[in-house]
């Protein structure tokens, strides 16, 4: 009785062992962003091939009929472990975290005095946090800016007092600050997919 129990926990172990295997292997295969299905199928190949292994190596004495059966469930549990895991792994690659959003940088200062500018702002927040920088050097760098329209506010005054119009512009659309940063691109990243980085 013993013996028979021992038996039946060695075929559960390795009925487990196989199912585990194939979820793991699965998970990759979707999650990878590589071609990866040649390297695959070898090793599939090889674990089917175990499979007839592992039967001889918990019953020497079975008969043929019985190793045809325990091989047909084997690869039943990896088949299926393998389809579980594929679309688990796809499902974590193709399902990223949504992106943090650009800090605004007028949150606790003074808003841009037109749309276009404050869309400008926008874009540069975007591009600074897709170079890397932080939430405080945008505001930082927001907050030179408010000192240097102040300055300009008062150039404009100045100038239309004397003269009766300023040639001084406040904020130019035609020269909009995300344009200073149009050629810089942001460094290559690691894909969500955990067997590979994209280029």
């Amino acid at each position: 009785m013993f013996n028979k129990l021992l038996a039946s926990a060695n075929t559960l172990w390795i009925f487990a062992g196989y199912t585990a295997l194939a979820l793991v292997i699965g998970y990759f295969l979707g999650a990878s962003n590589t071609p990866v299905i040649g390297i695959f199928l070898t090793g599939f190949l090889g674990l089917a091939g175990s499979i007839i292994a592992s039967k001889f190596l918990l019953d020497l004495k079975d008969s043929g009929q019985n190793l045809s059966a325990f091989t047909g469930q084997a690869l039943l549990l990896i088949s299926i472990g393998l389809i579980i895991g594929t679309f688990v792994g796809e499902l974590y690659r193709t399902t990223a975290p949504p992106p943090n959003p650009a800090p605004i940088p007028w949150a606790s200062q003074p808003a841009p005095y037109s749309t276009q500018e404050a869309l400008d702002w926008i874009a540069v927040s975007a591009k600074l946090q897709s170079l890397g920088y932080s939430e405080k050097v945008i505001t930082d760098l927001y907050a030179i800016r408010l000192k240097e329209r102040q300055a300009l506010e008062e150039l404009v005054a100045k100038e239309e007092q004397e003269h009766g119009f300023a040639g001084t512009k406040v904020y130019d659309a035609s020269e909009p600050f995300s344009s200073s940063l149009s050629d810089i691109e942001p460094a290559a990243k690691a894909t969500r997919g955990p067997a590979s980085v994209g280029e």
